[in-house]
């Protein structure tokens, strides 16, 4: 296309797309109008949106005529979209009744809209494909060859569309999302252990690489590795020596190391999430592509993905799956560490890796590093115990690192040898094979003169728990209250605290002489064995200290007694600070004031908020994450706004002056201003009018039963008045969303059948059965149910309990309520069945909340509620081996149950989205496997494009065929050959897929499979006859993509090269330019390709060779037949061939590349080297010019006239003229002629520098 024909389809193109997006902007406006829309109104909101997205690359691209006239017919169908639309009516409504009058009368329009929005699949399908049609085809060699991918590139991006694939053309997006994860660096978190612990001793934990376990599991025999050990055992060090190790192995052999170091005292080193966040963020950041797993996800559902531990899951595992640079081996650190719910779940999860095919165990390597815990998940792992008596190898090690230590101690004290080695034998002797015993006694031993070292060894503790008791036993009485202080909130805070958070904590204050800072750090030093400074927080040194001071009882020194931690205390004490800095730091502030001081929001746009409601504008699924604390507060205020409830409900009981305290606060504006706050901030998810509805609620909601408790009327009429659920939430129902079953227990007790029954229809979500059976709360099921809650009760959306627990697919809950009565198909206001939510995949229906809720209020809390609440607070560890969707099958339920309004049966859900096991119960429970999917395609056809294998073949197996509407205008063979699965692709082929399809550019399926590297499905589809008449084609194609194995393939099974085909040409150029192996050479001439072939530019495969300084090649070539002294064109740095018409030798070629040891390979092949070529210089004249020393000397050593004359001149006057005086020497000693004359002028005489005049005089 010539520049101003270019111009005018761009400008024309620009013209028709502002045209057209206006259209769409007027009809999302017009739609988003539309109040409580049903669904068809926003899946016309959703085409529209996504129709809109396609603006950019229709302004940015290469426009042709077929991406105007489809922007055209956009136009026309949005428009006729508008006119439908505006028929609507959406004027605002007061009650139930218009509401439902309104949305009857709309539905009328439905069929209007669907065959408007099917009108706009097909044109955005359209404008897709001629967006990817590339401009008219160059001369080049590259777009020469885009003529045989256009018809794939098409394909592919269709199948990418079909999906909802959307990866962004720049790293921006991928940035973005990996700064979302907010993780630790390993390797900073590992370089704070070895300040904290000390280098490693040169020798120490090299047996664990003899181990027989540790070699079972490196060879991928064994499923994992469980090193297991008590405290101080060296588990930490051992973990460190162990990351070491694999990160030598994986730089040497492949694959990548994953690591994780878990710390109870940082909520991101001990949760679940934290652990796969950084899980997926080394594998980006070893692997960048597999990052757009996690972005796909992160952009469909916002933030939640990414705070969604089954969303993380099934990222990792995605990027696991993905991983193919060799084995992937996982290191956990101390997961005793991590939560008791985030300890089962990992372990869970990890032994689930081994459901995955072989292939894929021997790939995923896990080893875990802990303490003994009863953990059923791994029994398969293998286990290695760190244990002195069990394990030789661990003895050594605590002999080596005493050894070290005491070497060290006694040099810098100047011990005798005899008391060095009695120091040695009493430390071995007492250690016990505990590294942190011998720690600790090495360090004091340090600090000791030498007179005091043999009284120390004689008392030196038994036990980590003597240690610990010395500790306090020798802080003065003068520090004793400040230093209880400091451990009480080290060891209770539910996060590392700052060292000014610490000093704020326990009352100490800035002075003209000392900071609070530096005097913090002096008490700390007190009790150094106990607390470290890392990088501004204070930490416990090790675990087991926090065991000492809250879990044993102290049995030796008053001063230790005195400073045991009673949690309960703790807790109560710690609440008394918290609330006193909040009502001092809140005061008379503004609501949005103090979250403004407070916290730091997402980085997307928040939206509208009402603070004295504490309502919003509905918002986007990314800002359901809670706001971080600014980080640059420097006093406790943060952590009070963040914690002071935990503490309240850890303390809660422990005094009548604790309960009297937070009931008072309770009900204080400066708590209102808390509860507004946190709901904005989203670390409260409850509305904010339930909550402030009375003392109750709230108190219900925090978990603090004692002050709920205290509050309840003994009258029956006043705890029927206050629980009686007639809207919003009652109390019961908030103590279920803050998860307090022990408050439910209470209430129920006071207020009896009347907490749990409903005299009135409740809203959505706002029953307490609903909440119980939506979260998965048997307990509370089973309490609610016992106290005459009806089990079938519909809200206000029909929906009933056992609605909402196959919703969040809640196996237990669907068995406990059916048990109890419930009715397994009610179907709600629109015909649905639970058996159809059941099918959904419940985490992404949770971040998403299904749009039959019209209630935009109850929407925002549900889809707020369901994306936090049911990651902390649900019981991970019911019907593992069920889903909801087959508990209410074996109950008899429907599995043809009444469509969707988007025409979606629940077979059609469970093959979209994967799940198997619901689509085999589906199918054996009479589903009809030929229903349609909502695109109007077959089942099967879904599950083959999907690569769903397993599906795929039991559909079949059950009846399912394809049909020649679904592969219209996407054949399934062109889609899965994508997937590189040669299973799927047999099955297809069974199943009747079409198998003579060839795109409008030529590319047919034998073409697709020619693009892949899988000579397996070129065999599946050659022995079934697949385009077998497309061979030759198939064969260009897999030559220029260097797919070897298959041209070997078709070479065998009787295709050739055709040498008066100009696309030979190109296949030979294009093997030879990408893949750089002379062996391909032998392999084209098998099949038959003329290795002295001319393009169209009159171009060699000898030329191309010599151009990409391939030397092997060309003596492959030569071998082969080229004809050494053919002309050729040349081809330029940047592969483009010269429009010249001029023609050259190989030899020229080969010296313009500089390339010397072509040139005399080309010599001794019989290249012509005094051949002048017509019009231009001789060779050697030419290597005289470039200053080619070597090759001068080759060319004259194969006989090339050094006397040769060109327009007047020698080769000795260029140079002399040069003044090469290596060259000039090299032409004289092989018989040069110095008398010549060019322009009457001698070379002797020329002007030239006095070394080469000298030469000329000395010759």
């Amino acid at each position: 296309m010539d520049p101003v024909t270019a111009l005018g389809a761009a400008a024309a193109a620009a013209q028709f797309a502002e045209l057209t997006f206006k259209g769409l902007k007027l009809a999302v406006e017009v739609a988003s109008r539309i109040r409580s829309p049903p669904p068809y109104i926003q899946a016309a909101i959703q085409q529209l949106e996504m129709l809109q997205t396609i603006q950019k690359d229709i302004e940015a691209s290469t426009t042709s005529q077929n991406v105007i006239d489809a922007s055209s017919r956009c136009d026309e169908s949005v428009k006729a979209l508008i006119v439908t639309l505006q028929k609507i009516d959406r004027s605002p409504v007061d009650g139930n009744g218009r509401i439902i009058l309104k949305a009857v009368s709309s539905m009328r329009y439905e069929n209007e809209i669907n065959e408007s929005l099917q009108r706009l699949r097909d044109e955005k399908e359209n404008l897709s494909l001629a967006l990817i049609t590339p401009s008219t085809m160059g001369a080049t060699v590259k777009f020469a060859m885009d003529d045989y991918f256009n018809g794939r590139n098409a394909i592919q991006q269709s199948h990418k569309d079909m999906l909802g694939s959307i990866i962004p053309s720049d790293q921006s997006g991928v940035d973005m999302f990996l700064r979302e994860l907010d993780v630790y660096d390993p390797q900073d978190v590992c370089q704070r252990l070895i300040r904290s612990k000390g280098d490693r001793v040169d020798g120490t934990c090299t047996w664990v690489l003899e181990h027989d376990a540790y070699r079972s599991w490196l060879s991928g025999s064994a499923q994992g590795l469980w090193i297991r050990g008590g405290p101080g055992k060296g588990k930490t060090m051992m973990s460190i020596f162990l990351t070491e190790v694999l990160k030598r192995r994986t730089a040497e052999l492949g694959g990548v190391l994953l690591y994780f170091f878990c710390d109870s005292q940082d909520s991101k080193l001990s949760s679940q999430a934290g652990l796969l966040q950084s899980l997926i963020h080394q594998l980006s950041v070893a692997k960048p592509p597999l990052a757009y797993r996690g972005l796909s996800e992160y952009q469909l559902y916002g933030k939640s993905a990414i705070s969604n531990v089954e969303t993380l899951w099934r990222i990792a595992t995605a990027m696991l799956r993905d991983f193919e640079d060799g084995p992937v081996f996982i290191l956990i650190d101390g997961l005793d560490e991590c939560d008791t719910e985030s300890t089962a779940a990992l372990s869970r999860d990890l032994a689930s890796l081994y459901e995955m095919s072989a292939a894929e165990q021997q790939k995923v390597r896990p080893i875990i590093i802990s303490r003994p815990l009863e953990l059923r998940h791994l029994s398969q792992f293998r286990t290695l115990q760190l244990d002195a008596e069990a394990n030789e190898g661990l003895d050594q090690d605590l002999s080596l690192f005493i050894h070290s230590r005491i070497d060290t101690i006694a040099t810098e004290n100047n011990y005798s040898e005899a008391l060095r080695r009695k120091v040695l034998s009493t430390v071995l002797q007492k250690s016990e094979g505990t590294f942190l015993w011998a720690g600790f006694v090495l360090h004091d031993l340090q600090e000791k003169a030498i007179v005091d070292v043999e009284k120390c060894l004689a008392s030196l503790p038994r036990q980590l728990d003597d240690i610990y008791s010395r500790i306090l036993e020798n802080i003065p009485d003068d520090n004793t209250a400040v230093t209880q202080n400091i451990l009480k909130w080290v060891v209770m805070a539910f996060r590392p605290l700052t060292v000014s958070e610490l000093a704020a904590a326990v009352g100490l204050h800035s002075t003209e002489t000392i900071s609070a800072k530096e005097a913090v750090t002096v008490y700390i030093s007190i009790c150094s064995h106990l607390l470290s400074i890392s990088q501004d927080t204070v930490r416990l040194v090790h675990q087991s200290a926090k065991d000492f001071l809250v879990n044993r009882p102290h049995t030796r020194g008053n001063e230790a007694r005195s400073l045991k931690i009673a949690p309960q205390t703790a807790h109560a004490e710690m609440t008394q600070l918290c609330i006193s800095i909040l009502e001092s730091e809140i005061g008379t502030a503004k609501d949005t004031d103090f979250y403004e001081k407070i916290f730091v929001a997402p980085p997307t746009t928040p939206p509208k908020y009402d603070m004295e409601n504490g309502r919003a504008d509905e918002v986007d699924d990314g800002l359901i994450e809670k706001h971080g604390i600014n980080p640059a507060l420097d006093s406790l205020i943060g952590y009070s706004v963040e914690y002071w409830q935990h503490h309240a409900r850890l303390g809660d009981g422990s005094t009548p002056d604790h309960d009297a305290l937070v009931s008072t606060f309770l009900k204080t504006l400066s708590c209102q201003t808390w509860v507004r706050v946190c709901h904005r901030a989203r670390m409260i998810t409850c509305p904010v009018r339930t909550l402030l509805r009375s003392e109750i609620h709230l108190a219900s909601f925090l978990g603090l039963k004692s002050i709920a408790s205290s509050k309840i009327s003994t009258k029956r009429l006043r705890v029927k008045r206050l629980f009686t659920t007639l809207s919003g939430h009652s109390p019961v129902c908030t103590a279920l969303l803050g998860g307090h079953n022990d408050i439910v227990k209470m209430l129920i007790e006071k207020g009896g059948a009347s907490l749990v029954k409903t005299y009135t229809r409740p809203s959505f979500f706002s029953s307490p059965i609903h909440i119980a059976a939506a979260t998965n709360n048997v307990p509370a099921l089973e309490l609610l149910l016992e106290s005459k809650a009806d089990v079938n009760q519909p809200d206000s959306e029909l929906w009933t309990p056992i609605h909402h627990a196959a919703f969040m697919d809640s196996a237990e809950a669907c068995q406990c309520l059916l048990k109890n009565g419930a009715r397994v198909d009610p179907t709600d206001r629109y015909y649905v069945a639970p058996i159809f939510y059941a099918t959904i995949p419940p985490r992404t229906s949770r971040t998403r909340l299904v749009y039959y809720l019209w209630d935009a209020e109850y929407r925002r809390y549900a889809r707020a509620f369901t994306s936090t609440y049911s990651e902390e607070k649900l019981d991970k560890s019911g019907s593992e081996n069920l889903s909801a969707t087959q508990v209410l099958l074996n109950a008899n339920a429907d599995a043809n149950s009444p469509h969707d309004l988007l025409y979606r049966a629940p077979l059609t859900i469970a093959v979209t989205y994967g799940r198997f096991q619901d689509v085999k119960a589906l199918v054996r429970a009479g589903a009809d496997v030929t229903v349609k999917s909502q695109n109007s395609r077959s089942l099967l056809y879904e599950a083959l494009s999907l690569n769903k294998l397993e599906t795929a073949a039991f559909l079949m197996e059950a009846g399912a065929k394809l049909s020649q509407r679904d592969e219209h205008k996407l054949p399934i063979l062109q889609q899965i050959i994508f997937y590189n699965n040669t299973s799927l692709v047999k099955l297809a082929i069974e199943a009747g897929a079409i198998t003579n399809f060839s795109h409008e550019k030529g590319c047919s399926i034998l073409l697709e499979a020619a693009c892949s590297k899988n000579k397996d499905i070129m065999e599946v589809l050659w022995d079934y006859g697949v385009g077998t008449s497309n061979g030759y084609e198939a064969l260009i194609v897999a030559t220029c993509r260097g797919n070897w194995d298959i041209v070997k393939f078709l070479v065998k099974k009787g295709v050739r090269i055709k040498n008066d085909d100009h696309n030979s040409w190109l296949a030979i150029i294009k093997g030879l330019q990408n893949h750089r192996d002379p062996t391909i050479v032998k392999t084209l001439v098998e099949a038959g390709a003329n290795p002295n072939l001319l393009s169209e530019e009159k171009f060699t495969p000898l030329a191309q060779a010599i151009s990409d300084g391939q030397r092997e090649t060309m003596t492959e070539l030569i071998a082969a037949g080229a004809d050494v002294n053919a002309k050729s064109g040349r081809v330029s740095k940047y592969g483009r061939v010269s429009k010249s018409g001029r023609v050259f030798s190989h030899l020229r070629l080969a010296i313009h590349e500089r390339n010397e040891g072509m040139v005399k390979d080309l010599v001794s092949a019989g290249a012509r080297i005094n051949n002048v070529e017509e019009g231009d210089r001789p060779v050697l004249y030419i290597a005289v010019e470039l200053g080619l020393n070597g090759i001068a000397d080759v060319l004259i050593n194969g006989g090339a006239d050094v006397n040769t004359e060109w327009h007047g001149s020698t080769v000795l006057s260029a140079a002399t003229l040069a003044e090469n005086k290596d060259m000039v020497e090299l032409l004289l000693q092989n018989g040069a002629d110095k008398t010549f004359q060019v322009n009457g002028v001698a070379i002797t005489d020329m002007d030239t520098s006095e070394e080469i005049k000298e030469l000329f005089v000395r010759s």
